[in-house]
């Protein structure tokens, strides 16, 4: 059976189950991340597995769930050998240098490669820099590959859909088949579920500019890890540095809700305190905080957000510090979305 008619079957048994509470709404109960290598894919998914095979047009992964998967290049974004090493690479591959790959070794050194290959368990590296050469190395010498590919505009609705190791993958964009016990929780994203860290937003504030290098960080945590706090992980997040602000646009004629998790993220221990706000703001321009958090300190659990937005046509999320230093106010919203049910007439 394809994981879709699993997905529906899964679905529709969770459905009759009653509403939980605020905190429960808030929070999509997402299994911890691989133990293991795994393979990222462009569009923002994670499988856990090995790649076993690379060629300019395909990637063949032995993923622990879903078997043999043989892909498309441009849609496998990089490899990492653990989860120790966080999603954005330190360096990106140049598409206009003619750079195909940055791949670091396991003794910490890096190399820019314009071509890569693999198979039978090694890796073939091209280099173009300081002269052309080429290296064979067992893949084991890797910790990660980063792959100069494009992420791809999501086609909407898509499925979001997390497996019990680890893995989370956009139901369409694989070819799957998995036994239903596997799927752990799944997440339509579309206009009635908006995943924020997708859209660009209208504007982002950081509010000091002694912290002007703080950009938002979609899809991971301010210092580059993987979305989670406290052993909670998720589909994607937000990071942001204390003070800051980033403002999304909202559906036009429909009644709204934000859902999230929120905490200091886990890089910065027990340190950090902040205060966080959902504000909305009408189709008159008029700006009302609709939900104040209580001080988020290092180390607390991360904080469920299910607040209503009414009729608003823009969201603010906002982050204070909390006791005047910004010293390790690294703030991740974990799967921060909006929730809109059209306007009947």
């Amino acid at each position: 059976m394809t994981l879709r008619r699993w997905i529906l079957v899964w679905m529709l048994a969770a459905a009759s189950f009653a509403a939980g509470t605020a905190a429960e709404d808030a929070a999509l109960r997402l299994p911890p991340y691989p133990l293991g290598p795994v393979v990222m894919l462009a569009d923002g998914g994670i499988v856990a597995g090995r790649l076993t095979v690379i060629t300019a047009q395909s990637v063949v992964v032995d993923s622990l769930l879903l078997g043999r998967l043989d892909l498309p290049r441009a849609s496998v974004a990089g490899y990492r050998a653990s989860m120790a090493l966080g999603p954005v690479p330190p360096q990106r591959p140049d598409p206009a240098a003619g750079d195909v790959a940055i791949v670091r070794f396991v003794n910490g050194d890096s190399a820019i490669a314009s071509s890569l290959t693999a198979r039978g368990g090694e890796v073939t590296i091209r280099m173009a820099m300081p002269a052309p050469y080429e290296v064979v190395i067992p893949l084991e010498s890797l910790r990660a590959i980063d792959f100069a590919v494009a992420a791809p505009k999501p086609s909407l609705p898509r499925t979001l859909v997390a497996l019990a190791d680890g893995s989370r993958v956009a139901e369409a964009s694989l070819p799957l088949a998995c036994n239903p016990l596997d799927v752990v929780t799944t997440l339509v994203d579309d206009e009635g579920t908006v995943l924020l860290p997708r859209l660009e937003p209208l504007d982002f504030d950081q509010g000091d500019a002694r912290l002007s290098s703080k950009p938002l960080a979609r899809g991971s945590t301010l210092s580059g890890d993987w979305p989670s706090a406290r052993g909670m992980t998720a589909f994607t997040g937000l990071g942001m540095h204390a003070p800051a602000r980033a403002r999304y646009r909202l559906a036009a004629a429909a009644h709204h809700r934000f859902k999230s998790l929120v905490a200091i993220d886990d890089s910065a221990g027990s340190e950090g305190s902040v205060i966080a706000r959902v504000r909305t703001i009408n189709a008159a321009g008029v700006g009302c905080d609709v939900y104040t958090s209580p001080i988020l300190r290092g180390g607390d659990e991360p904080h469920p957000i299910s607040v209503d937005l009414g009729e608003a046509v823009e969201l603010e999320l906002i982050v204070d510090s909390a006791d005047g230093s910004t010293v390790f106010d690294r703030t991740i919203w974990l799967d921060p979305r909006g929730v809109s049910v059209p306007m009947a007439g």
